[in-house]
Parts: C-alpha cells; sequence; structure tokens
C-alpha cells in the first residue's frame, strides 16, 4: 500500500470516525479515485471481512466492525466493505458512524445492492422523510432490490410522514402488488382511517387480519370501526379476537369493556 494511498485512508477513517480532520485531511477524499488494491491486499480484505460475517453471526459486533474496518484499511476501493462496517454500526444505532459508511460505499458504488436502502431506513430513524424518499427511490431504481414490497411500504410511510396521502397510497398499494401484506394492509388501514376514509380503511383492517390471524392491532381497529357501524356480531368477533391473542394487553383491557357495553 503506497504512502499516498495510507494518507488518504487516515482521512477516510478519521472522517467516518467521526474523529477530528488533521494534517491536511480538510474534506472526505473523492474515494473513486483510491488506487486499486494489490492482490495480496484484496485477499487480505476479503479474508477480514469473511471473519468479520463469521463474527456477526456470533453476535460479536464489536469484533465485527474491527474486522471490517480492518478490510477497508486493506482494500479501501471495496464498497460491501463500507456497507458491512455501517450495517453494524445501524444496528448499534450509533446514526451518524453508520451513515458515513454508508454514504462511502455509494460514492465508491451508487448501485450497491441494500445500501440505499439502509441509507433510507436510517434517514426514517432520523425523522428525514426526504431524503428517506430519496434513497428509497434510488434502491427501487436498482434492479435486483431484495423485498420491493417493504422498501415501497417505507417509501409509502416516509409521505405518509410528509402528509403526501396520495403517493404514500400509491405506493402502498404498489407494494401489494409485489406481495399480499399484513402491516401493509394495516399501514393503508390507519392512513385511511386519518383521512375519515372508514369503509376502505374497514377493508384493510380486515383483509389485515386474514393475512395474520393473530394480528391483534388489526382486530382491534377493524372491531372499532365496525362498533361504530353499529354491526354487533362483527365488533364482537374482532373484539374476542383481540382477548384470545392477547388477553392481558391494553387493547384487551378496552375490547372488554366495549364487550360489556354491547351487552348492556
Amino acid at each position: 500500500m503506497s504512502i499516498y494511498l495510507n494518507k488518504m485512508l487516515l482521512c477516510v477513517l478519521l472522517v467516518l470516525a467521526g474523529g477530528a480532520l488533521l494534517g491536511g485531511c480538510t474534506s472526505v477524499p473523492d474515494l473513486k479515485n483510491i488506487p486499486e488494491a494489490s492482490i495480496e491486499d484484496r485477499s487480505a480484505a476479503r479474508k477480514k471481512f469473511l471473519e468479520g460475517r463469521q463474527f456477526l453471526s456470533l453476535k460479536m459486533n464489536a469484533q465485527a466492525l474491527e474486522s471490517f474496518v480492518d478490510a477497508i484499511k486493506l482494500d479501501p476501493g471495496n464498497a460491501s466493505y463500507y456497507f458491512a462496517a455501517g450495517e453494524v454500526n445501524f444496528s448499534e444505532e450509533r446514526l451518524d458512524a453508520a451513515e458515513k459508511y454508508f454514504k462511502s460505499a455509494l460514492q465508491i458504488d451508487p448501485r450497491s445492492k441494500g445500501v440505499s436502502r439502509e441509507l433510507g431506513r436510517l434517514y426514517m430513524s432520523k425523522g428525514m422523510w426526504e431524503e428517506a424518499i430519496q434513497n428509497f427511490k434510488q434502491d427501487i431504481e436498482i434492479s435486483g432490490t431484495t423485498f420491493p414490497h417493504e422498501v415501497y411500504n417505507w417509501l409509502a410511510l416516509s409521505y405518509y410522514q410528509l402528509n403526501q396521502f396520495d403517493n404514500a397510497e400509491r405506493e402502498w398499494l404498489t407494494a401489494l402488488n409485489f406481495r399480499d401484506n399484513a402491516d401493509i394492509r394495516y399501514n393503508l388501514g390507519i392512513a385511511y382511517k386519518s383521512r375519515k376514509e372508514y369503509d376502505k380503511a374497514l377493508k384493510s383492517f380486515v383483509a389485515a387480519t386474514h393475512l395474520n390471524p393473530e394480528f391483534v392491532s388489526a382486530h382491534f381497529e377493524a372491531a372499532i370501526l365496525l362498533y361504530g357501524k353499529q354491526q354487533w356480531l362483527g365488533a364482537r368477533q374482532h373484539f374476542e379476537e383481540v382477548i384470545r391473542f392477547d388477553p392481558k394487553g391494553e387493547m384487551a383491557i378496552l375490547s372488554r369493556k366495549y364487550l360489556n357495553e354491547m351487552v348492556e
């Protein structure tokens, strides 16, 4: 590894670690211009990366992160190593460090699979909804994105947080085209309910319970809407399911109150 590469890498690692920029490191270097690592260094980096994956399987996150950073030192032009280090930091809720690693991975390879998705999720954690939307869209544009229904669901939730309901509804419906999913049906139901579109909300909640019969929150929401429509039999069935699946929960306590009122 050349002296030039060592100095550049020191700048990169200082920034990724959140440390002060020292010795002329005034900004994050252009990772696209880092010289290619030698065959020996690439091989050693790969071993460190696999070692890190093994540590992760044993839930030894600190050791895993150390191995991934070692891999970056050996082969700083490999986006996968930055992504792996970002994932560890994200799992440990070190969001700023994770963000820097993810951004570095994208600087090296803008079409690196999964990075934009995780960066979008990170921005959701920070409440940075516009940034989340941008990254989820980028992930969707990449061929072969993993579990597209999840990405569309997160994209919809981000739009919903910005009160862009029409966009949110469109993305939720797109998500359902990929996979009919109870969580997505529930989210769509909550959105419809907030807009007082109660028939659509009820349909979504009931669909969620069909997909996941133990979905307590969906049963409760369906029961409340049926109760409001004075459809007592349907409401009773869903309230009873709430009590059956979560007898000590808060929703079960409320369900018993509604059932008692229906008897009276």
